[in-house]
């Protein structure tokens, strides 16, 4: 329930408990409305010291990284990336925050993994887009093998005496083999 309040009253909260205890700081949110216990106070600090610094990390970080860039100009975004993500690493070990380098480690896993769908996903959509073009020119082969193997019946089909519909018609099944009957045919 603390962590959803404002920013300004989480700042409100840990400047207070600095000079109270973990009691007197739950009393204190209890006169405000905000029932919570000792326990809740301090897994509340405890988040809100680790957020404060994984900020000051990630501002640290931004700094060397916009250093870094002044000085290797054509340094590419992933090496940028890289670096951001060492000079994080080496940051939490420094101050001996492993959760804040599980964490790191962490999301930069489900970066790559996501990235490695997203490959694998445009990989099979060129799989399936090639496939569908090889049907496509299958298909063509076969109707086109299919007009050649037939343009004799087809030239005996128009010379004959036969109507322009029973033509068609005949015309039809030569190509495509037994169809339904056609609307004229059926009145």
């Amino acid at each position: 329930m603390l962590k959803t309040l404002p920013p300004l009253r989480q700042d409100a909260i840990a400047e207070h408990a600095q000079s109270h205890k973990l009691a007197e700081t739950a009393a204190w949110l209890k006169a405000d409305g905000l029932k919570v216990s000792s326990n809740q106070v301090s897994h509340f600090l405890s988040w809100y010291v680790l957020r404060q610094q994984l900020r000051q990390n990630e501002s640290t970080v931004q700094e060397l990284l916009a250093d870094l860039k002044l000085e290797q100009p054509d340094i590419t975004p992933e090496q940028l990336d890289s670096a951001g993500q060492m000079f994080f690493t080496a940051l939490s070990i420094e101050q001996k925050d492993a959760s804040s380098f599980v964490k790191v480690r962490s999301s930069r896993s489900r970066a790559i993994l996501e990235a490695q769908k997203l490959e694998l996903r445009k990989l099979t959509e060129a799989r399936h887009q090639k496939k569908f073009q090889l049907e496509v020119e299958i298909f063509q082969f076969d109707a086109a093998k299919q007009a050649l193997a037939a343009v004799k019946e087809l030239k005996t089909i128009s010379a004959s005496k036969l109507t322009d519909v029973e033509k068609i018609d005949a015309a039809r099944q030569a190509l495509f083999g037994e169809l339904p009957p056609t609307p004229e045919a059926k009145s």
